[in-house]
Order: structure tokens, then sequence, then C-alpha cells
């Protein structure tokens, strides 16, 4: 990620600015039970005993762009409310598209099933219904800003 950010960087011009948002939803509940259930249900399939967020902590994305020029850098977390769904909670039908695709990719059509009943229920405690089936998601997400440090006259000259 480090040299990927560096070179980034290095693309823009003088007055650039790189600008990034990402989300950090690992450890919430919402992505964390899928994990969870997978290892509990299906260990054969799924084993995060060593696995790490693809989005690092702050302080770690800070560690690597100081050097690179002056650098704002927060987390945000945001606030939704999700509609009631007749079908299923709401933040199972939020992660459909996204967090569950690689879980249920290994899971034939009933372990699916299983899966989804598992995932529900601890989805209903974890995120309890409002009186009107609806849900407030709390969704967080790291922001940063980089301005590259001024290049070296030798860099600018032709």
């Amino acid at each position: 990620m480090r040299g990927l950010l560096a070179r980034l960087a290095a693309f823009l011009a003088p007055q650039g600015m790189l600008a990034v948002q990402m989300p950090r939803q690992y450890d919430a509940p919402s992505h964390a039970l899928l994990r969870q259930l997978g290892m509990q249900m299906f260990a054969d399939r799924f084993d995060f005993t060593d696995w790490q967020a693809p989005v690092r902590p702050p302080a770690e994305y800070a560690a690597m762009l100081a050097p690179l020029g002056a650098l704002n850098i927060w987390e945000t977390t945001y606030y939704q409310r999700l509609a009631a769904d007749p079908e299923m909670h709401p933040v199972a039908r939020f992660t459909a598209a996204t967090a569950q695709r690689p879980f249920l990719a290994k899971l034939s059509a009933p372990e699916q099933s299983a899966f989804g009943a598992a995932y529900q229920a601890a989805l209903a405690k974890a995120y309890p219904l409002a009186a009107d089936g609806s849900v407030l998601f709390a969704f967080r997400r790291l922001f940063f800003t980089l301005t590259p440090a001024e290049r070296s006259a030798q860099e600018a000259a032709p």
C-alpha cells in the first residue's frame, strides 16, 4: 500500500491533491458476524485466524503518508436509516451485494440458506429493528487528503 500511495502522490500536479475515502466497517457487527459465522459453520472453507482488515487504522496511513507531503486524515461514522424489508433484515439487505458475496460464493444453495438464516438471527441481536422495521445503521469511513511536498528544484528543471 505504501508503494501505491507514493506512486499516486508522484503523479500529482504541483498544486494537486490526492483525496481518498475507504470504508472501515470490518470490525462492525455487520461484517464481523460474517467472519465469525463462516468460521463456526464452515471451518473447512473459512479461516480468519490471521486475518487483517484491508483498510488499516488511521495511524498507519499517517505514518505512510506524512513523509510525502501535507496530510489531513480523519475518520467519520455516518448513520443512515435502512428501510424495513419484508424479505430480510435491513442490514442483511445492505451487505448482500458487497460483504456477503465472498462468503456466499463458497457455499452451495442449501448452505447459503443456512448461513443467511444464522446471519439474520445474529443481525437481529446486533441491530434491533425499530418499531417500523427499519434500522439505524452506523457506517465508518476513513478519509485523507495529501498535498505533495514541493518538488525539489532539480526535479522541476527540464
